[in-house]
């Protein structure tokens, strides 16, 4: 799932890893925490808020795969 949407960013649609990461980026926004991860069986990304002159940016980790 995430692999996918990281690729489909990195491809230029925007909107597939826009929803898988809504949810978490709603969650940090109001804890107010600058960090988070997200984890699914096989894959996890870290997560980080960064503010660029008022404008509230998430920025995300190379993808971490579970080897076997």
């Amino acid at each position: 799932m995430l692999k996918i949407g990281v690729w489909m960013f990195e491809e230029g649609d925007n909107d597939g890893l826009r929803h898988i990461l809504g949810q978490v980026a709603r969650y940090m926004r109001a804890l107010i925490t600058t960090r988070a991860s997200l984890s699914t069986y096989n894959e996890t990304i870290f997560l980080r808020k960064v503010d660029s002159q008022g404008v509230w940016t998430l920025e995300y980790s190379p993808m971490v795969m579970y080897d076997n």
